[in-house]
């Protein structure tokens, strides 16, 4: 309801001010987790390339790889950290739901503080 939460006492603002922050921090944990898992589950990793998979594709795609091109920097990235192992995606998992239980928890609040006024 619109109304309440144009109301300008102190519980509303802190309400408002939390749920900006968990929503923001649950999507900011959503959006990296996604973005450490994608290059490994795209087949850049540790040891190259994987066979048959998006990434071997692509390459076959661009053909020679320019160095300091996005492929290149993917690659490279793959093979040097941690992205380009197993843990990427099991790391971006926890990422992901940490997001969705920050972003939860927000809406929960905001239901419950909600149900709290309206019983007033």
């Amino acid at each position: 309801d619109i109304e309440f939460y144009q109301k300008s006492d102190d519980s509303n603002a802190a309400l408002i001010a939390g749920g900006v922050a968990g929503g923001a921090g649950g999507a900011t944990a959503i959006a990296g987790g996604a973005a450490v898992a994608t290059p490994f589950l795209a087949g850049f990793t540790t040891t190259g390339v994987v066979a048959g998979s998006a990434a071997a594709a692509a390459q076959a795609g661009i053909g020679s790889v320019a160095a300091g091109s996005w492929f290149a920097t993917l690659q490279s990235i793959a093979a040097t950290t941690i992205i380009g192992t197993v843990a990427a995606p099991v790391l971006g998992a926890v990422a992901v739901v940490a997001g969705v239980a920050a972003i939860a928890g927000t809406v929960t609040a905001v239901v419950i503080h909600k149900k709290g006024r309206d019983k007033k």
